[in-house]
């Protein structure tokens, strides 16, 4: 039972706050994999990356730039997966080298003594492993590359 939007906030950011930042073009790369009781969530992305400080910030509390509030995403998606989960997001990055943000989920989740099949064995048959990268060669263009 993957919570909706919790995909979406992740390849914004990598492309807001990572590619864009960066001159020239980037990629972000989008990849599910299927573990023994869990699947995973990463997204990648070959941007401008952030200090460890900068990442322990982002889950920890909210950071101002100005007048704009930033990072609200991020902090919504990890507050929904520890409620629902217990575990949050992970985030590794360090300056000059992107980032990489991946969260886990179960495939079977027991919610008041009822199991839910949060993925059912057809879909994991179709999709053991789903992997799309993204070039983005400018601005306002994008490349799969499959």
């Amino acid at each position: 039972m993957l919570p909706p939007l919790s995909i979406q906030p992740l390849v914004e950011n990598a492309v807001n706050h990572g590619i864009i930042q960066v001159a020239g073009s980037g990629t972000v790369t989008i990849q599910i994999n299927e573990h023994l009781s869990n699947i995973e969530i990463v997204v990648k992305d070959d941007g401008r990356g952030m200090s460890q400080e900068k990442t322990e910030q982002l889950l920890n509390k909210e950071i101002k730039s100005g007048n704009e509030r930033t990072s609200v995403g991020l902090k919504n998606v990890d507050s929904r997966l520890k409620q629902l989960y217990g575990e949050g997001l992970i985030i590794q990055s360090s300056p000059n080298r992107g980032a990489t943000v991946s969260f886990l989920f179960p495939k079977r989740l027991t919610i008041n003594g009822k199991v839910h099949i949060c993925l059912s064995s057809s879909w994991a048959d179709v999709y053991l492993i789903f992997y799309i990268t993204i070039k983005f060669v400018s601005l306002f263009s994008f490349q799969p590359l499959l």
